[in-house]
């Protein structure tokens, strides 16, 4: 029986019609960012505060109408609460001076009954500012089952949790894969955070993985795949960890750490893809990677939730993906190396690449003794 590399060998390798595929390939992707990431723009919440109907208020009231609150340290108009209209009605009514006559601190607060008043300093209409029903989509994306065995077998997803060796490293990868995407969409969509312009922002956001790529190829190219793995989840997760100790009057140190946290989840991806795809056997190389893919698209779906826990802790979003990363930098060291190895085509071949051991156990196994027979002569 023909091995699957013999079998496929009259498609050639890196021939011209691999080559047109390719870069067509890449081509069809080129749009993809544009439209996944366009939520940045479309979703932005731009600054805002209760909006006042028109009333017969004098300019003073009229300017002090929304309270002031301090947010991380700076003062900002109120999102979520004004002063009582027919209370201001009354004592703009009475010629009475606010700060002066009266404590605006004595007065009392309402919820933004009347809607918001959003600004267009920078976005005419975005979906929150048209108030428009917002509804979150998960899309599972998984790469389509292409299978092919030596016998005629069926396999399923089921086939991933079929051993030990095989269930401790889909659980391992699975857990890499939802922890690094969701860390690479959670500074996506924080990228408006950077600076002041959210043009510039974006940009600067995008152009960071452009490193990030080149460092992937280059690691996959020379080094082993769990060093580099596991080294870059690890760099994302302590420069989010660092965040938090960042004065306040630096802020371009805490887009530096961003940055370099978001240059880490796009190098230790784009690792993990070619990675996955190494240590499974031909018979389960797609189901595996779609398996993963399909984890990965939950942290998609989880990310901007996340990204609302700064609400409560500014730093608390940093602090759960700078966890989930360093968790899954030390589990990555449990999997299999698949450096310069031919990737397996059988369960057999993959258990041959041993079961996932702690790597700080340096215990070698003990050779069987050699019997030395007496010479006759």
């Amino acid at each position: 029986m023909n091995t699957y590399d013999e079998t496929t060998a009259f498609l050639g390798h890196w021939g011209r019609f691999q080559q047109i595929v390719f870069f067509l390939l890449c081509a069809s992707t080129i749009p993809n960012g544009s439209g996944v990431l366009s939520i940045i723009f479309v979703a932005a919440i731009p600054s805002h505060h209760c909006l006042v109907p028109e009333l017969n208020l004098t300019q003073d009231w009229l300017n002090v109408i929304i309270p002031i609150k301090v947010v991380n340290g700076k003062q900002e108009l109120s999102k979520c609460s004004r002063y009582r209209l027919d209370v201001v009605r009354n004592l703009s009514a009475q010629a009475l001076i606010p700060g002066r006559d009266i404590n605006l601190t004595d007065l009392e607060q309402e919820g933004c009954l009347d809607g918001w008043s959003y600004s267009k300093d920078i976005y005419q209409s975005t979906i929150v500012s048209e108030q428009i029903e917002r509804r979150e989509f998960c899309f599972l994306q998984t790469d389509g089952k292409s299978t092919w065995s030596k016998k005629e077998e069926h396999h399923t997803v089921f086939d991933l949790l079929k051993s030990h060796n095989i269930r401790a490293t889909t659980l391992i990868l699975c857990l890499v894969w939802f922890s690094q995407v969701t860390g690479y969409f959670g500074l996506s969509l924080n990228s408006l955070q950077l600076s002041a312009d959210p043009y510039i922002s974006c940009f600067i956001s995008a152009a960071v993985e452009v490193p990030g790529y080149i460092s992937s190829w280059l690691a996959l190219r020379y080094f082993p795949r769990r060093p580099p793995a596991s080294s870059a989840m690890l760099l994302g997760g302590v420069s989010l960890f660092f965040i938090q100790l960042v004065p306040q009057t630096l802020p371009e140190v805490s887009v530096a750490l961003e940055m370099l946290g978001k240059y880490s989840f796009t190098t230790s991806t784009s690792l993990m893809f070619a990675y996955t795809a190494e240590l499974y056997p031909t018979v389960l190389r797609s189901t595996a990677t779609g398996t993963c893919a399909t984890f990965s698209r939950v942290g998609t779906c989880i990310a901007p939730f996340l990204l609302q826990l700064s609400v409560y802790n500014k730093y608390l979003p940093y602090i759960i993906l700078g966890t989930l990363a360093v968790v899954s930098a030390f589990a990555t060291l449990f999997l299999p190396e698949s450096f310069e190895q031919p990737l397996p085509e059988t369960f057999q071949q993959m258990h041959k690449r041993g079961r996932v051991k702690c790597p700080c156990n340096t215990r070698t196994e003990t050779p069987e003794p050699a019997v030395l027979l007496e010479s006759q002569l």
